[in-house]
């Protein structure tokens, strides 16, 4: 197994940053549900606040949550590695882990809210074990051969509601919800094993990023990558502007651009 050349000693500021702005972006994204719909007056107001809302904050930290997810897998291998630890309690406790997420996950989707991503994780974390001890070139080709696959499943998913959205009968959490209890806990074991497969692998490349960047100590020690760091986010905030930009615009108030109208004849 690949070991860690730099065990950590201090704890990093950097990763914790990481977490909080994700977690910031995650609570702009689900506050508006909270206060209600937006005033009518002034409309300018309400079309900014739409348009900073999907443009910089809905789902934006989805890629985010999962490189952190990774990263942690990576520093939880590596430091207990370098510890001295054997593969096999390394092996255990992740399973563990994604044994409890799954639990977690099934939990909350059946009792609160009947979508969830922890128990995706879970599932994630039991088929990904084996991956954490592989070499750097089968990460990086575990995360290059999926980005394909699971880059089309998110474009489709998003075109397909937007469709439906636009055809006037938006998808909603109605479709995903039982009358009782008991037909609501035997939707989700018929259910989530079959969309398993595709919700897990949406999360696969960005998890092997993070565990190749923390065997780097790329956010423990952030002052030895600062190159390879500023050129990341310049290359990604551009391809985040390219490809949020024209579905942000579909947003705003009484827009009827192209956009829309292609997505109203796929409705058809």
């Amino acid at each position: 197994m690949p070991e860690n050349p730099h065990p950590t000693t201090e704890r990093s500021l950097a990763p914790d940053l990481a977490r909080g702005f994700m977690l910031l972006l995650i609570a702009i994204a689900h506050a508006p549900v909270f206060v209600g719909p937006a005033a009518p007056d002034p409309p300018v107001l309400d079309t900014l606040s739409q348009f900073l809302k999907v443009f910089a904050a809905d789902n934006l930290a989805r890629v985010l949550f999962v490189f952190l997810f990774g990263y942690g897998l990576g520093q939880l291998t590596g430091r207990r590695s370098a510890a001295g630890e054997d593969w096999p309690p390394i092996r255990g406790l992740l399973r563990r882990r994604g044994f409890w997420l799954l639990v977690i996950g099934f939990l909350h989707a059946t009792l609160l809210v009947p979508i969830d991503i922890v128990a995706t994780y879970g599932m994630a974390l039991l088929i990904m074990t084996p991956v954490l001890r592989a070499r750097d070139s089968v990460l990086l080709w575990t995360a290059a051969i999926s980005f394909v696959p699971a880059t089309a499943m998110v474009a489709w998913t998003t075109v397909r509601a937007h469709a439906a959205a636009a055809a006037g009968h938006p998808e909603t959490l109605a479709a995903f919800m039982r009358d009782d209890f008991a037909g609501q806990v035997l939707f989700h074991l018929v259910m989530w094993p079959a969309k398993a497969p595709a919700t897990v692998l949406l999360v696969v490349p960005g998890i092997a990023i993070g565990v190749w960047a923390a065997r780097r100590r790329i956010l423990d020690e952030p002052e030895r990558h600062v190159a390879l760091l500023r050129r990341g986010t310049v290359a990604f905030l551009a391809l985040a502007v390219a490809g949020r930009l024209p579905m942000t615009l579909m947003r705003r108030a009484g827009h009827r651009g192209p956009f829309e109208i292609a997505l109203r004849r796929l409705s058809r």
